[in-house]
């Protein structure tokens, strides 16, 4: 979840009335592939807001780990 609120805009001293009231939420999943690989996937979208704001995001990712082993056991 994350809730914004604030960033109205001032141009030549008038405000334009475009202050971010915005609720957003999504879901994340991920899974241990092999002890030296995960991969994780997440969607996240506006719940909902008072400015017209839309958006939606899918976000994939895999994470590589290589850890020398030798050098942390002091071979």
């Amino acid at each position: 979840m994350r809730y914004q609120y604030g960033g109205e805009l001032e141009l030549d001293g008038e405000k334009q009335d475009n202050r971010n009231n915005i609720l957003g939420g999504g879901v994340s999943a991920g899974y241990q592939l092999f002890p030296f690989l995960s991969g994780s996937a997440s969607y996240g979208s506006i719940l909902f807001g008072d400015n017209g704001a839309e958006s939606q995001m899918i976000r994939v990712s895999l994470v590589f780990i290589y850890a020398n082993t030798k050098k942390i056991k002091g071979q």
